[in-house]
């Protein structure tokens, strides 16, 4: 399929960015009408894990990240120059759980299962200009699971010119468990969940 300028940006990119020619930045404007094709529908699953050890409630708290990012990916080219683009990013089902285990202080060791009071748990998604979390509370247990399968969130589009460079995000997860009445807090640096399929 064959577009003019203006259509390829539209269709591709987006009605918000349409008056900006793709190939405008670091002088690679071209004469020539680019074509697009669309790569494909493609779905990178994660899975991610931290363990936080509240050494003053002997507790662990492992948390695990896991879910996937689907996206279309498009090629756009004029012959000369070419930009991958990615669309339409929805993290689809993004979950969280937290399994609490007793801490030994001489061995260190997180072992076997145990209570707390209560928890409370955050994901937090960045990347692309974009910032979002999910939080949940919870009473007393042992393992704990937050899904957000009715709440999809998206990304907005990006853009590589010249090179396949994929968009990635940083996941990071935050928590406090309590024993009682005390607690003990948690927040954990990012990791990368990188769209590098094409």
């Amino acid at each position: 399929m064959r577009f003019s300028r203006r259509q390829a940006l539209v269709s591709i990119v987006g009605a918000a960015v349409a008056p900006v020619c793709l190939f405008a930045a670091s002088g690679q404007a071209s004469a020539v009408v680019p074509t697009a094709r669309k790569v494909g529908h493609f779905r990178v699953a994660y899975h991610h894990s931290w363990t936080f050890v509240a050494t003053k409630l002997t507790a662990c708290g492992v948390f695990d990240v896991t879910g996937d990012i689907s996206y279309n990916l498009w090629k756009v080219t004029d012959g000369s120059h070419y930009a991958y683009v990615w669309k339409n990013q929805t993290l689809t089902d993004p979950t969280l759980s937290l399994t609490i285990r007793a801490y030994h202080p001489r061995s260190r060791q997180c072992a076997r299962s145990k209570s707390a009071s209560k928890v409370l748990i955050s994901q937090h998604w960045t990347g692309n200009g974009m910032r979002f979390q999910y939080t949940t509370r919870y009473g007393r247990g042992s393992r704990y699971f937050q899904y957000n399968s009715g709440s999809p969130s998206t990304f907005g589009t990006y853009i590589s010119r010249m090179s396949f460079t994929p968009p990635c995000y940083g996941v990071r997860v935050s928590g406090t468990i309590w024993e009682g009445r005390s607690s003990s807090s948690y927040g954990s640096g990012a990791k990368k969940v990188c769209l590098s399929r094409k």
